[in-house]
Protein backbone atom coordinates (compact mmCIF):
# COMPACT_ATOMS: atom_id res chain seq x y z
CA UNK A 1 0.00 0.00 0.00
CA UNK A 2 1.66 3.43 -1.07
CA UNK A 3 -0.33 6.80 0.33
CA UNK A 4 2.31 9.03 -0.72
CA UNK A 5 1.39 12.07 -3.20
CA UNK A 6 2.20 11.96 -6.94
CA UNK A 7 5.53 12.10 -7.46
CA UNK A 8 6.74 15.99 -8.53
CA UNK A 9 9.01 15.55 -11.76
CA UNK A 10 11.72 17.48 -10.28
CA UNK A 11 12.58 19.12 -7.35
CA UNK A 12 15.80 21.81 -7.81
CA UNK A 13 18.30 22.66 -5.21
CA UNK A 14 18.21 20.06 -2.98
CA UNK A 15 20.16 17.67 -3.77
CA UNK A 16 22.45 16.99 -1.46
CA UNK A 17 20.02 16.52 1.33
CA UNK A 18 18.41 13.96 -0.36
CA UNK A 19 21.93 12.49 -1.34
CA UNK A 20 22.55 12.55 2.97
CA UNK A 21 18.74 11.00 3.24
CA UNK A 22 19.87 8.18 0.89
CA UNK A 23 23.62 7.92 2.54
CA UNK A 24 21.32 7.48 6.20
CA UNK A 25 18.96 5.02 5.08
CA UNK A 26 21.59 3.13 3.72
CA UNK A 27 23.74 3.33 6.92
CA UNK A 28 20.85 2.43 8.88
CA UNK A 29 19.91 -0.62 6.70
CA UNK A 30 23.67 -1.74 6.78
CA UNK A 31 23.87 -1.43 10.33
CA UNK A 32 19.99 -3.34 11.00
CA UNK A 33 19.34 -0.13 12.96
CA UNK A 34 16.20 2.46 12.06
CA UNK A 35 16.76 6.02 11.16
CA UNK A 36 14.85 8.90 12.06
CA UNK A 37 14.77 11.73 10.36
CA UNK A 38 12.98 15.38 10.81
CA UNK A 39 12.30 17.92 8.19
CA UNK A 40 11.67 21.37 9.46
CA UNK A 41 10.95 24.82 8.29
CA UNK A 42 8.54 27.83 8.11
CA UNK A 43 5.49 27.57 5.54
CA UNK A 44 5.60 27.39 2.12
CA UNK A 45 9.11 25.86 1.93
CA UNK A 46 8.74 22.96 0.28
CA UNK A 47 9.16 20.49 3.52
CA UNK A 48 6.61 18.43 1.62
CA UNK A 49 7.65 18.70 -1.65
CA UNK A 50 10.71 17.09 -0.52
CA UNK A 51 9.56 14.47 2.22
CA UNK A 52 7.68 13.50 -0.71
CA UNK A 53 10.54 13.64 -3.28
CA UNK A 54 12.53 11.56 -0.85
CA UNK A 55 9.80 9.20 -0.30
CA UNK A 56 9.14 7.99 -3.60
CA UNK A 57 13.41 7.66 -4.02
CA UNK A 58 13.74 5.52 -0.71
CA UNK A 59 9.77 3.28 -1.34
CA UNK A 60 11.10 -0.04 -2.70
CA UNK A 61 12.86 0.07 0.26
CA UNK A 62 9.74 -0.21 2.21
CA UNK A 63 7.48 -2.81 -0.26
CA UNK A 64 5.07 -3.66 2.89
CA UNK A 65 3.77 0.33 2.24
CA UNK A 66 4.34 3.89 2.82
CA UNK A 67 2.18 6.26 4.59
CA UNK A 68 1.35 9.90 4.16
CA UNK A 69 -0.69 12.22 6.39
CA UNK A 70 -1.39 15.50 5.74
CA UNK A 71 -1.48 17.76 9.05
CA UNK A 72 -2.77 20.75 7.69
CA UNK A 73 -0.50 22.49 9.50
CA UNK A 74 -0.08 26.02 7.58
CA UNK A 75 -2.67 28.18 5.28
CA UNK A 76 -5.25 30.72 5.83
CA UNK A 77 -7.75 28.98 8.28
CA UNK A 78 -5.85 25.77 8.48
CA UNK A 79 -6.45 23.74 12.06
CA UNK A 80 -3.50 21.02 12.65
CA UNK A 81 -5.01 17.72 12.81
CA UNK A 82 -5.10 15.50 15.36
CA UNK A 83 -2.18 13.19 16.08
CA UNK A 84 -4.81 10.51 17.28
CA UNK A 85 -6.77 10.96 14.36
CA UNK A 86 -3.94 10.54 11.83
CA UNK A 87 -2.63 7.83 14.17
CA UNK A 88 -6.24 6.18 13.78
CA UNK A 89 -6.50 6.47 10.44
CA UNK A 90 -3.06 5.04 9.82
CA UNK A 91 -4.45 2.24 11.54
CA UNK A 92 -7.69 2.02 9.79
CA UNK A 93 -5.93 2.10 6.15
CA UNK A 94 -6.91 -0.46 3.68
CA UNK A 95 -4.91 -3.59 4.32
CA UNK A 96 -3.97 -2.77 8.17
CA UNK A 97 -5.04 -3.98 11.06
CA UNK A 98 -8.72 -2.56 12.32
CA UNK A 99 -8.82 -2.23 15.68
CA UNK A 100 -7.97 1.09 16.51
CA UNK A 101 -11.16 3.78 16.21
CA UNK A 102 -11.36 7.75 16.97
CA UNK A 103 -13.47 6.71 20.39
CA UNK A 104 -10.91 3.86 21.27
CA UNK A 105 -7.60 6.20 21.38
CA UNK A 106 -7.14 7.06 25.13
CA UNK A 107 -4.86 9.13 27.13
CA UNK A 108 -4.34 11.74 23.78
CA UNK A 109 -5.39 15.16 24.50
CA UNK A 110 -7.90 16.35 22.33
CA UNK A 111 -8.75 12.59 20.85
CA UNK A 112 -12.73 11.18 21.45
CA UNK A 113 -12.87 9.07 24.29
CA UNK A 114 -9.56 10.45 25.82
CA UNK A 115 -9.70 9.78 29.33
CA UNK A 116 -5.65 10.91 30.12
CA UNK A 117 -5.44 7.37 31.32
CA UNK A 118 -3.33 4.42 29.27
Amino acid sequence: MAQLPAALPSLVGREKEQEQLERLADDAEASSSVAICVIGGMAGVGKTAFATTIAHRLAERFPDGQLFADLHGAGPGAEPRNPAEVLADFLQSPGRIRFVGHDHVRGVPGAAGASGHP
